[in-house]
């Protein structure tokens, strides 16, 4: 499902993988709890959404992403 994750310390710079109208993406902590989520209606706000995590703390995290083509998990560490 991903194609590309860039992070940076205030959040994900670009984010590029399938884009399809209906994704559910999630942020999750190594624990599993989810600390933010995303849905998106269509493939343009997906494409243009500033996903910001600034307010998150340092430490390794999971992005998740749902759509009609699957499910699929990176690995994100915040410093």
């Amino acid at each position: 499902l991903f194609g590309s994750l860039k992070a940076h310390s205030n959040g994900l710079e670009a984010l590029s993988f399938y884009n399809q109208a209906g994704t559910k993406v999630r942020v999750l902590t190594i624990e599993g709890k989810q600390v933010k989520s995303f849905h998106f209606n269509t493939k343009e706000e997906l494409i243009n959404h500033n996903f910001d995590l600034s307010d998150l703390t340092s430490g390794i995290y999971f992005i998740s992403m749902k759509n009609k083509y699957g499910l699929g998990t990176k690995k994100l560490i915040l410093k």
